[in-house]
């Protein structure tokens, strides 16, 4: 490992749990409400298979190589040469993946809270923060993770809870009306994000106890899964029929938070929290394509590929997408393909054929 710093299966769990919800907890609920309705809230149910199938893989794939990641035991079940190829493909996914990250928050900050910030003032200064907690290791993420993200699950559950008295239960009946169709529709694009628990990959070697790696790394999409439900479910009783119809219902939800007269307008803490994630879920992705990129230069160091990368992935960002329409469009049209390709079709693949070789 280039990286010696070690993290706890807990902590595993909570650099995992943004890498989904940080994107999730504000967009979900008008994406899986278009297709599934009332059944909006089952969506998240289905679409978890796919993490849980991923973690599995991931561990199993490193119970066969414990001390290496994707990047690495790629080469030894493809070959030398195939296995540096496909490790150059899946750097470049992570590094694209990581700029359409950016650009999401970019244009969701610019355009509900910061207006008139040029756009690169905006991505080059959370690649500079992403960018010193990576250079500080996996073992300062995860400390981080683990500060950080029980604060923006509590936020997220107390709006939930402060919410309760305008909720509409009859907006969530009757259930399941038009049969499974419409939720297993909702279920297509958090399939997507679900497959990201591919990272898992990248943080297996550098778990302290890595027999539990498999437990809270299932504890993760769990909590997940549970988290998206619970969104979609308030959004639901919240707006009924017109959540689909809202770009971020749960941000709208969070201004009708009122307590006394005292407590009321929450968006400004809501917005702080999901930037929060949103960092987190950014140095993850950082430190994956820094760690692949060095593995795949045979570095003895990953730390000198980190700002090279950092500005690769504002570039990305930048060049990606002409606009917040386009970048919609691309993402319910050519990034379930692709995902789904490389974060849950290879890497089963993998282990079937890493699984041939080792009965062999």
């Amino acid at each position: 490992m280039m990286d010696r710093g070690k993290i706890s299966p807990l902590q595993m769990a909570f650099l995992l749990y943004p890498v989904v919800a940080a994107t999730g907890d504000l967009i979900v609920p008008a994406i899986t409400a278009t297709a599934a309705k009332r059944d909006m809230w089952l969506s998240p149910i289905w679409s978890s298979l796919a993490g849980f199938l991923l973690v599995f893989v991931a561990y199993r794939l490193n119970k066969l190589f414990p001390q290496e990641t994707f990047i690495q035991y790629s080469q030894h079940i493809l070959g030398r040469i195939p296995g540096m190829a496909f490790g150059f493909l899946y750097i470049f996914v992570l590094l694209y993946d990581t700029g359409f990250i950016l650009r999401e928050y970019a244009d969701f900050l610019i355009g509900s809270f910061f207006g008139k910030t040029p756009m690169t003032i905006v991505l080059a200064s959370m690649v500079a923060v992403c960018a010193f907690a990576v250079h500080g290791g996996v073992e300062v993420l995860g400390r981080a993770a683990q500060v950080i993200m029980p604060v923006v699950v509590i936020v997220w559950i107390a709006i939930v809870v402060l919410l309760i008295p305008d909720y509409k239960i009859e907006n969530m009946f009757p259930v399941m009306e038009n049969g499974i169709g419409p939720s297993l529709k909702g279920a297509i694009t958090p399939e997507v994000w679900f497959c990201l628990f591919f990272l898992t990959t990248f943080l297996f070697p550098a778990l302290t106890q890595r027999q539990k790696g498999l437990k809270w790394g299932m504890i993760a999409v769990l909590c997940v899964m549970l988290m998206l439900s619970l969104l979609n479910m308030a959004a639901l009783l919240l707006f009924g029929d017109i959540a689909g119809n809202l770009e971020y219902p749960l941000m709208i939800a969070a201004r009708y938070v009122r307590v006394t007269g005292f407590l009321e307008h929450l968006e400004s803490l809501t917005m702080a929290v999901w930037v929060a994630s949103v960092f987190v879920k950014l140095s993850v992705f950082y430190y994956a394509t820094v760690l692949g990129t060095a593995q795949l230069l045979n570095l003895s160091n990953y730390k000198p590929v980190i700002l090279p990368i950092g500005m690769l992935i504002v570039i990305f960002s930048i060049w990606s997408f002409a606009s917040i329409q386009e970048m919609g469009e691309f993402s319910r049209t050519t990034v379930p393909l692709y995902e789904n390709a490389f974060y849950l079709v290879i890497p089963v693949s993998l282990l079937l054929l890493a699984q041939i070789k080792s009965n062999r």
